[in-house]
């Protein structure tokens, strides 16, 4: 994979899962905060979804599983400390809303 392919995925990536957060999240956190924890929980898992697991050696859907699973579970820790007053069932929703809407965003233009 590229790294120009990589920097479409990272700019999708965060355009999508800002906007689902900001959605999600807008009438308890401000915008700067919500960016700010999207770029960073993105800027720590985007690379290891896109260059870490295909060194793995599996076939594609279990390599997009297993990393997508890592996505959710990763993004849904940090949200849970990075949004004060989050609950972990809230940080999971979220997370699995981001993610599932950035999968699919993704998937329809590959």
């Amino acid at each position: 994979m590229s790294g120009l392919s990589f920097i479409f995925a990272y700019a999708l990536t965060l355009i999508v899962e800002t906007c689902m957060l900001f959605l999600l999240l807008h009438k308890r956190y401000d915008a700067r905060t919500i960016m700010l924890n999207s770029m960073i929980a993105n800027s720590i898992t985007l690379p290891f979804v896109w260059f870490a697991f295909p060194l793995l050696g599996m076939d594609w859907a279990a390599q997009t599983a297993i990393a997508e699973i890592f996505a959710f579970m990763c993004e849904a820790a940090f949200y849970k400390k990075a949004f004060i007053g989050i609950s972990w069932k809230e940080a999971m929703f979220v997370s699995l809303a981001c993610n599932s809407l950035s999968f699919v965003a993704g998937f329809m233009l590959m």
